[in-house]
């Protein structure tokens, strides 16, 4: 009777064993296909953080009447971790139409002197653009929406009335 016992708690243990494999078997693939599509969202949620707070600064610095040469060192300067061979910007600059009650187009923000040529009072647009590379782009990139470079166009907007 005591061998019995004894036999059985080895089957059973042989069959716990046996599905604590098949688990492992099952899980450590899954894990490893999700975990770089988790990793590359988090970089890419980072360097959109990035991309927006960048933005946003360019845009204070043209509110005082900062030339578009120095939005852009804002904007570099701003971000440390985004490669700037990939950055696009406009800056761009909208007045205000009194016979109509709307808005002028939007134009390109110029330089007056040592201020930008927006007069007080118009709005000022920074409009920034990056294509964020990915680190693992076959693995993660078709469920980030990746093109066929596995890079993924972010973009960040910010608007200011020039003082």
């Amino acid at each position: 009777m005591l061998h019995s016992v004894v036999t059985k708690q080895q089957g059973q243990s042989a069959d716990g064993q046996y599905v604590c494999r098949v688990r492992l078997y099952i899980v450590v693939p899954l894990a490893l296909l999700i975990l770089p599509a988790v990793v590359e969202f988090v970089w890419l949620v980072r360097a959109n953080v990035e991309l927006n707070s960048a933005a946003a600064r360019a845009a204070e610095v043209a509110k005082v009447g900062g030339t578009p040469d120095q939005l852009r060192a804002s904007l570099s300067v701003s971000c440390d971790r985004i490669d700037w061979r990939r950055v696009t910007f406009r800056i761009s600059r909208q007045s205000a139409d009194d016979l109509t009650h709307g808005s002028t187009a939007w134009r390109v923000l110029g330089v007056s002197g040592p201020q930008n040529d927006a007069m007080p009072g118009e709005q000022i647009r920074v409009e920034v653009g990056y294509s964020h590379q990915l680190l693992v782009g076959h693995l993660s990139g078709f469920f980030l929406g990746a093109d066929e470079s596995n890079q993924i166009p972010l973009e960040a907007r910010a608007e200011v009335l020039r003082r």
